[in-house]
């Protein structure tokens, strides 16, 4: 369970509302719940390891930026 932020509220709505319709892949989500008035959001999500998580502060790699157009090309195609 994390704080309720404008950062994961995005994430929260796309797993219920959005990930049904997406043809590219990306990881199962077995539970989305918030609780606005709690601040509080959980979403459990397939593990997908040995993937990682890029750290957004530090940024990713170049070949990580690349891999993540290409798909998202695909998305919008």
């Amino acid at each position: 369970m994390t704080v309720y932020t404008k950062f994961f509220t995005p994430s929260f709505q796309f797993y219920r509302l959005l990930a049904d319709d997406i043809s590219m892949p990306i990881p199962s989500c077995y539970y989305a719940d918030v609780n606005a008035s709690e601040k509080k959001v959980v979403i459990l999500l397939e593990d997908v390891s040995p993937s990682v998580a890029t750290d957004w502060k530090m940024g990713c790699t170049l070949n990580h930026a690349q891999e993540a157009i290409t798909e998202l090309a695909t998305f919008h195609a």
